[in-house]
């Protein structure tokens, strides 16, 4: 992917779901919603973008535990733990810092 939308928020819900999918229009795009609540994340990625969402979702929860799901352009899930959240973050290849992306 080439660019990136993340964001933090309370909860999941359709809002943020709906910004998510929008964003994932764009070329290599790759979105990524973490939620304070339960801890849970979104993964919303364009089709270009050489990452499948539901396989990388369904590898942090076989890993961390969970439950959740999605197919190769959109998915969710609910993590036993915040470490759940890290997880992810190495599956898709980057870091997050305050204001910015790096992938690795």
């Amino acid at each position: 992917y080439t660019t990136l939308f993340r964001s933090h928020v309370d909860a999941i819900n359709e809002s943020s779901r709906g910004k998510a999918q929008a964003f994932a229009k764009s070329p290599k795009a790759l979105a990524l919603v973490i939620a304070a609540e339960q801890p849970s994340v979104l993964i919303a990625c364009s089709a270009d973008c050489n990452i499948n969402a539901g396989k990388v979702m369904k590898q942090v929860l076989t890993t961390s535990g969970g439950r959740g799901g999605g197919s190769a352009s959109l998915a969710q899930g609910v993590l036993s733990n915040a470490a759940g959240i890290e997880l992810l973050k190495k599956e898709l290849g980057f870091e997050l810092q305050p204001g910015r992306a790096e992938r690795q």
